[in-house]
């Protein structure tokens, strides 16, 4: 039978004599460091898993530095990504955190906060009965809607892409081609232009 291989001491005689005693951390002061918690650091230990040291068999005990080099070299995935030209964020309208000037309170439940955020120039897109109705491109979401309204356009939702301002006219275009909207039709049935 063969017996488990332990190492032996002067397998890690470099290592102990170049290190500082002092210099070893517990699992709950590397943690922050490395961002695991303490309870993952001491299961990845006792799986021996983890470098580390104990001594005299007791709890686990981290070198900073070699511990970064093997979290970073053997548990650190890197997810660059995708890119998601569809991306259709919602604008989301957000109840009142504060209660309103004293004029308003009979209709307070009713009232939505306006976002107070700048909108990016963007491609919006008119929705109705879950149909996009309107595809268009502004630099000004809100007064964009606003001149529609005055226009007589209706809708239930609004949805907006984020669009670099030199994209604006292709990515417009992209989608009015791609929907064909019942309201862009009408309106180069009457020869107004499809941009704003």
């Amino acid at each position: 039978m063969n017996k488990p291989s332990t190492p032996q001491f002067h397998q890690v005689r470099g290592v102990i004599e170049g290190l500082s005693f002092s210099g070893l951390k517990t699992a709950a002061e590397v943690a922050p460091h490395v961002r695991m918690v303490p309870k993952r650091l001491q299961e990845l230990s006792d799986a021996q898993i983890l470098p580390h040291f104990r001594i005299d068999g007791g709890e686990p005990l981290f070198h900073m530095q070699h511990l970064k080099q093997f979290i970073r070299r053997h548990l650190t995935t890197e997810f660059v990504g995708a890119p998601v030209p569809l991306n259709l964020r919602p604008i989301v309208f957000q109840r009142m955190a504060e209660p309103p000037p004293l004029p308003l309170v009979a209709v307070q439940d009713r009232l939505c906060e306006y976002p107070s955020c700048d909108l990016p120039p963007c491609v919006y897109f008119l929705i109705s009965s879950s149909a996009v109705v309107y595809v268009g491109q502004t630099r000004n979401l809100p007064a964009r809607l606003a001149q529609h309204r005055q226009d007589g356009k209706s809708w239930d939702k609004v949805l907006y892409l984020p669009v670099l301002e030199c994209d604006l006219s292709r990515v417009e275009t992209e989608w009015i081609t791609a929907l064909n909207p019942s309201l862009n039709r009408a309106g180069a049935k009457r020869g107004e232009s499809q941009t704003e």
